[in-house]
């Protein structure tokens, strides 16, 4: 019986805490998608602006997932409970929309140094070593000559 009075007095604290988690990850997910809008427009200064918003909400959401996690509740039948079900959901498009902006920083970069490579062959060799990417042979076949 006294087990009985222990979870009935601790469930408001897991659907608090709990509460709490899904608001912050609601939260991550609407800075995430402002983020991505700024990546597609190419807003840098504005990006960097919001990613310590982004940051400080990620050590929060685990800082509260960690309280969560610390209940007795969160291993029994409250881990399938309503309130872990719509934090998970928002989890998993959190997950989701962060692997997107990943994946356009990811090629945004290697279109920028796809472009670079056409600009500064590494056949050229580098400014401070001329060295280093110096043609094994001279090309054949090509002359220049100037006409007066």
């Amino acid at each position: 019986m006294g087990q009985k009075i222990q979870e009935t007095s601790d469930r408001p604290a897991f659907r608090n805490i709990a509460g709490e988690c899904h608001l912050t990850a609601l939260q991550l997910l609407a800075t995430i998608r402002k983020e991505t809008t700024l990546l597609r427009r190419f807003q840098g200064e504005e990006l960097l602006e919001l990613l310590p918003q982004k940051e400080f909400l990620v050590r929060e959401l685990e800082s509260r997932i960690r309280e969560l996690q610390s209940l007795p509740e969160c291993s029994g039948e409250f881990s399938r409970s309503d309130e872990m079900e719509a934090l998970n959901s928002v989890l998993i498009q959190v997950k989701d929309a962060n692997r997107v902006n990943q994946m356009f920083v990811e090629g945004t970069l290697e279109y920028w140094q796809g472009l670079m490579a056409v600009f500064f062959p590494t056949g050229y060799g580098h400014r401070l070593n001329p060295s280093a990417g110096k043609l094994s042979s001279l090309p054949r076949g090509v002359s220049f000559s100037k006409e007066i």
